[in-house]
């Protein structure tokens, strides 16, 4: 049977619904894809029935948004694919930047985003309450890449955030040298990481919550500064440091470094 889909535009809404007559309840209905293009920054839950704000799973937003739409979009508890990336992030009083953090909702599996937008340093510091497994990034982004679960910067020098849940090992490209800070934390079924050579930085916190992790490896020789902090009571107490051969006693001795209970040389 032929479907029909009416198509309307209000308020520089553009609307999809399905017309076919359903005996059913809406209750018991397919939840469709919902695509708006919201002209005015600000108004996106202007045009959505309360009812209806939970039950969204897909959307896909163009136009101009703001503080206000991204709080609307973290109401939507059903929310997993989430399109922005041909949407402007605007800036107003309350999101002074074009900053990606404020719609990234719970239950959220995928986000598109748009080239203009940026993850601030503290996007995923409570990465244990987001269940986001994918970034989707545009070639013309100047600023993101994503690769195979994890989001690098352009370069893919500076790793951002590893979202490979469910993976045990990992071994960090040999293109990286800076990991910033929360990249790791909450990867809770991590056991095996290896750090490239030319890793020099290792911001704050980046391996916190890590409590599986027994296998640490690292190929330089020479200890990177590292603050305590990095790693937690956890990983220090437990994992094994893998270090080089000859640099037992650097790594022994080194700030961040010597705080691990084992350290082996390999």
């Amino acid at each position: 049977m032929r479907t029909a889909l009416s198509i309307s535009i209000i308020a520089g809404i553009l609307i999809f619904s399905n017309c076919t007559p359903n005996n059913k309840s809406n209750s018991s209905a397919t939840i469709p894809p919902v695509v708006l293009h919201i002209e005015q920054a600000g108004s996106l839950c202007d045009f959505i029935a309360d009812s209806k704000i939970k039950q969204i799973s897909s959307l896909t937003l163009t136009g101009n948004l703001n503080f206000y739409d991204a709080s609307c979009v973290r109401a939507m508890e059903g929310l997993s694919f989430l399109d922005l990336s041909n949407a402007n992030i605007t800036v107003d009083r309350f999101m002074e930047e074009r900053c990606l953090d404020e719609f990234l909702s719970s239950n959220l599996y995928s986000i598109a985003i748009p080239d203009n937008g940026f993850f601030s340093s503290n996007a995923f510091k409570d990465y244990h309450s987001l269940r986001l497994i994918e970034i989707i990034v545009s070639e013309n982004n100047k600023l993101y890449s994503f690769v195979d679960g994890v989001l690098f910067d352009k370069n893919k020098t500076t790793l951002i955030r590893f979202l490979k849940e469910g993976t045990s090992s990992y071994v960090i490209p040999n293109c990286v040298k800076e990991i910033k800070n929360y990249a790791f934390r909450y990867s809770r079924n991590l056991t095996k990481l290896t750090l490239p050579e030319d890793i020099s930085k290792i911001e704050d916190y980046a391996f916190e919550f890590c409590e599986k992790l027994i296998e640490l490896h690292i190929k330089n020789p020479t200890p990177i500064p590292l603050k305590s902090y990095v790693f937690d009571y956890e990983v220090r107490n437990n994992c094994i440091l893998y270090v080089p051969k000859g640099s037992y006693n650097a790594y022994w001795l080194a700030p961040g470094w010597g705080d691990f209970k084992h350290i082996v040389e390999e």
